[in-house]
C-alpha cells in the first residue's frame, strides 16, 4: 500500500535553530523509510536530503497576510496530494501532527511567578493558546519535559 505525502510545514526554515535542525531530521528519516515527504516554508533554505523536496511558498509583502496565505496555501497543497500535514507550531489551522517547541506560558510563569494575563501575552502566545484551544491535530509532540507538564 503506498504511503500518503507527508508535508513538514513551517513559515521560517533558516538558520540552526532547533526546529530547523528536527525538521531536517525528520524529513530525511522519513524519506529514507519511503514517506514521500515535502517540507513547505516562506523562507527556507536548503534543508533536504534524498526524496526529499523543497517548496518555497510565496510570502506577501505585507506581513500582517503572511501567516494567514502560508496556512490558506498549506492546507490547499494538501488537499490536492491528499497529505498528512506535521506542523512545527505554526498556526495552521488544521494539522495531523502538531510539534510544540516551547512553553510560553510556563516559561513566563516560572520567571515572573504569575500566569501570563491576556494583556501581557505575546503573538507567539495568543497562537499556541488558539492552537491548544482549537485541538484541530491528531497528534501532539511536546519537544521538552516542560512543553509536555504545560501541555
Amino acid at each position: 500500500m503506498a504511503r500518503p505525502p507527508l508535508f513538514l510545514a513551517s513559515q521560517k526554515l533558516v538558520g540552526l535553530s532547533g526546529k530547523v535542525i528536527l525538521v531536517r531530521e525528520n524529513a530525511r528519516r522519513l524519506a529514507a523509510r519511503g514517506w514521500p515527504v515535502t517540507v513547505l516554508a516562506q523562507r527556507l533554505e536548503d534543508i533536504g536530503g534524498p526524496g526529499v523536496e523543497l517548496r518555497r511558498v510565496a510570502r506577501p509583502w505585507v506581513a500582517s497576510l503572511r501567516t494567514r496565505w502560508f496556512t490558506s496555501r498549506v492546507h490547499a497543497l494538501a488537499r490536492r496530494r491528499g497529505a498528512l500535514v506535521v506542523g512545527h507550531g505554526e498556526s495552521l489551522e488544521e494539522q495531523h501532527v502538531l510539534h510544540v517547541h516551547n512553553a510560553v506560558h510556563r516559561a513566563h510563569e516560572a520567571l515572573t511567578g504569575h500566569p501570563l494575563t491576556p494583556r501581557e501575552e505575546p503573538a507567539y502566545g495568543r497562537l499556541q493558546r488558539r492552537l491548544m484551544e482549537g485541538r484541530r491535530f491528531t497528534h501532539v509532540v511536546a519537544n521538552s519535559e516542560l512543553v509536555r507538564q504545560d501541555l
